[in-house]
């Protein structure tokens, strides 16, 4: 299982690093296309919500949502090399924000994209938020080992 997790964390950080490969043009054209769908799946009418600020709000979250997932993986392989479940929290919130940081730097380098100190903030949010679930269910795995034992 370990593997498995390390795969999945390597997988996930080439999927970020193949998206943020795309130019900006094709991006942002994707983007503003899932926005619209959005808007037309949740009837979002336009005086409402406009599709710019749609946009804005799930690219944003979007990035949450992938470092949150980077994290969590990344936690869970991390979990077989140290006991510490401070160390296993700093080390997946700080290695998946770094790569965040990275991330923003190769995009500075692809035509028509850019750094965005936004991105990095929802990269590390995400980041925290993934390392918090993996604390919090090991906290419930070692109170439900620990009930287990008590009811036998």
């Amino acid at each position: 299982m370990k593997f498995a997790w390390l795969a999945l964390t390597v997988f996930i950080a080439v999927g970020i690093f193949v998206s943020s490969s795309i130019s900006g043009e094709y991006s942002g054209y994707a983007s503003m296309a899932v926005a619209e769908t959005f808007r037309r799946v949740l009837q979002i009418e336009y005086d409402t919500i406009s599709a710019a600020t749609l946009n804005f709000i799930l690219r944003k979250f979007s990035h949450l949502v992938v470092y949150f997932a980077l994290s969590f993986c990344l936690a869970n392989y991390l979990k077989f090399i140290t006991e510490s479940r401070r160390n296993l929290f700093l080390a997946a919130w700080l290695l998946a924000s770094a790569y965040g940081v990275i991330d923003e730097i190769h995009q500075y380098f692809v035509p028509g994209r850019h750094s965005d100190a936004w991105d990095w903030v929802a990269n590390t949010l995400g980041s925290m938020l993934g390392a918090v679930a993996i604390m919090l269910i090991m906290r419930k795995r070692s109170q439900n080992a620990g009930n287990f034992g008590a009811e036998c």
